[in-house]
């Protein structure tokens, strides 16, 4: 892996962080405090560097430039609602337990990570297909105006 997308995917693990406990505070006028924020920074943290290697995984693919502009169109809009999900559901599973300071330390962040890029790879395989479709779309109206070209009869 060469170095700029090693530092996109940092970037992309920081960028996660920032947006989840934006959103999280905007939606319930709530910022966690010490160890929670602590934790819930670590699993955005490490669901935004998955969701990185998957995105520049599928982006990597033989498509288009219409198909790489799908992925990415499909990456920021489901990004936001995978960050949300994942932030939910590690929130319900501490509420749910008692949050119990090392159940509280392992789960939270396997929650986060897992349910945010359950979300991600669903977006990222939709817009993925729809990539793999507009490609090959495009080969058969490339190959339709080949074939009804007009001939001339002299």
């Amino acid at each position: 892996m060469n170095s700029n997308k090693f530092t996109a995917i940092l970037l992309t693990g920081l960028m996660w962080v920032f947006l989840g406990i934006g959103f999280f505070t905007l939606y319930f006028r709530y910022l966690p405090e010490g160890s929670r924020l602590a934790v819930e920074a670590v699993g955005l943290f490490l669901a935004g560097i998955i969701s990185g290697l998957l995105y520049t995984g599928v982006r990597s693919l033989k498509i288009s430039r219409l198909g790489t502009g799908l992925v990415s169109l499909g990456y920021i809009l489901f990004v936001p609602v995978a960050i949300m999900l994942g932030l939910l559901v590690s929130t319900l599973i501490n509420l749910s337990d008692g949050t119990l300071p090392l159940r509280m330390l392992i789960l939270t962040p396997i929650a986060i990570a897992l349910f945010s890029n359950v979300f991600v790879a669903i977006g990222l395989g939709f817009t993925a297909g729809l990539a793999a479709s507009a490609s090959s779309l495009s080969g058969r109206v490339e190959g339709v105006r080949i074939l009804s070209a007009p001939v001339r009869i002299r």
